[in-house]
C-alpha cells in the first residue's frame, strides 16, 4: 500500500483541484449561430447566449481559424456598456443573458471563422461562427399595381 493515496487521504485531496482544471468547459456555457450571413457594405448582428453564472464575465469576439490563433477583434468590460473597435462593436444584455456584437461596413475579406467567447482564468468557454459576406445587392426593384 502507497503511503497518502488512500481515498481520504490529504495528498488526495490536493490533487482534486488540479483535475478540475483538466475538465473542459461545456459547450453549453456560450451558444451562437454556427454561421452568420452579410452583404458588402452592410452590416451584420450576431447573438451569442450564455448560460446563468457568466453575467459579469468579459466577452470577447475574435477572429481565426483555431483559438491558438484567433485575434480578438473587440471586448466587453464586463458590464453592459456597449465597446467599439474600428467597425466591431459588441453589447452585453446581462438580464436575457446574450452578447450581440456588430460588423458594419462589411467587406468580402471579411469573410472567415469567428469565435464568441467568455474571458475566464483557465480555458474560455467560446462558440465558432462561420461569417460569410456576400457581394453588394445591385438590383433595383419596382413593384408595380
Amino acid at each position: 500500500m502507497v503511503t497518502g493515496t488512500e481515498p481520504g487521504s490529504r495528498t488526495m485531496w490536493l490533487l482534486l483541484p488540479l483535475l478540475l482544471l483538466v475538465v473542459p468547459v461545456s459547450s453549453a456555457d456560450i451558444t451562437g449561430p454556427e454561421e452568420a450571413k452579410g452583404l458588402e457594405q452592410g452590416w451584420l448582428e450576431v447573438q451569442c447566449r450564455y448560460a446563468p453564472g457568466w453575467e459579469t464575465y468579459k466577452k470577447w469576439w475574435c477572429r481565426g481559424a483555431d483559438l491558438g490563433s484567433c485575434k480578438i477583434l473587440v471586448k466587453t468590460n464586463g458590464s453592459e456598456q456597449e465597446a467599439k473597435e474600428n467597425r466591431v462593436s459588441i453589447r452585453d444584455d446581462q438580464t436575457s443573458r446574450t452578447f450581440t456584437v456588430t460588423m458594419k461596413a462589411l467587406r468580402r475579406e471579411d469573410t472567415g471563422v469567428y469565435w464568441c467567447g467568455i474571458e475566464r482564468p483557465g480555458v474560455d468557454p467560446r462558440s465558432r461562427v462561420n461569417v460569410i459576406i456576400g457581394p453588394e445587392c445591385r438590383h433595383s426593384w419596382s413593384i408595380g399595381v
